[in-house]
This record gives C-alpha cells, structure tokens and sequence, in this order.
C-alpha cells in the first residue's frame, strides 16, 4: 500500500473515554498497519441507510476471519462520506475493533472516492499493496460467499502469506 498510503496516518478506535464530542480514535503509521495484508476499502456514512443495513453483515464476516489464530491477514479502511468529522469518528469507534479509517481531513477520502469510482454507498473495494483492484463488488461477495470471498481476495492479491498448513 505504499503507492496510496504513503506518509500517512489512518485513525482507529482508541481506549480513551469518548468526551461527548470528539470520539476516542488514536493514529496508526498507515505503511505498518497495511503491510502485508488484503485492504478492503470501505466507502460509506452513517447517515446512508444501505451502509448502516451492510455494518452488521460486514462486522460479522470480519469477527469471522479475525476469530481464528493466527487471524486473517485483512484489514478494512473506512472512507468515510460523511458529512462531519463527528459522524465519522462516531462510525470508527462503532465498527470493528481492528477497522481503519482515513482521516476526516486528509484529502484522501475524497482521492479514493474519485480513483475507485465510487458514486453510490456502501462500495467495498479490495485492492492489491500497489492499489489496483481486485475486486469492486466486495459488498456483493461479503453478502453472497461470506467468508469465503476473503480466500477468493487473498489467492487474487499477491500478499505473501506463511500460515501454518492445515
């Protein structure tokens, strides 16, 4: 991921107690957290009525792949169409504990949007380390194959991978 995420830092739900306005979210270097496994970009807001319809379906199929040791290498990066950084802090701190998000002000957000073409919500796309697609139909594959289409990804995306034989 070094060609996208270059330099960057992504956010992700932290331990601090939420103040009331600003919800706990802490940085992680984006290279590291990235390195070396499937990202799945997660196009969505909170105010879309399919995103929040698709959360528990993704939140599920991600519980499942993280569930086993070692874990799936998966990571999933909200980007977020939010119409406010509440908003999408709000929507890191509800998902999945090892979700990402791009920054609410790092021009990014909307760099991923144009690139991937995304022009409805919710839109998963999984990419490859240099950002080219592996598939754009994430969503469909999640509902339809369940944890399945994660090996589908992974077989497709060149990530190295040293897990024990089972």
């Amino acid at each position: 991921m070094s060609e996208l995420f270059a330099g960057r830092l992504l956010l992700c739900a932290g331990d601090e107690a939420d103040d009331g306005v600003h919800l706990a979210c802490r940085e992680v270097d984006a290279e590291a957290a990235l390195r070396n496994r499937v990202v799945a970009l997660h196009f969505a807001a909170l105010r879309c009525p399919s995103c929040r319809d698709f959360a528990p379906a993704l939140a599920a199929f991600c519980e499942s792949l993280t569930r086993h040791r070692p874990p799936a290498p998966l990571v999933l990066v909200l980007v977020s169409a939010d119409d406010s950084e509440v908003d999408m802090r709000a929507a890191v701190s509800g998902g999945h504990r090892d979700w990402l998000a791009v920054p609410w002000d790092d021009p990014l957000r909307l760099e991923l949007r144009e690139r991937y073409s995304v022009t409805a919500l919710p839109r998963l796309v999984v990419v490859r380390e240099n950002g080219a697609v592996i598939t754009a139909r994430g969503r469909t594959q999640v509902r339809d194959w369940g944890p399945r289409a994660f090996q589908a990804w992974l077989n497709a995306s060149e990530v190295f991978h040293n897990f024990p034989e089972s």
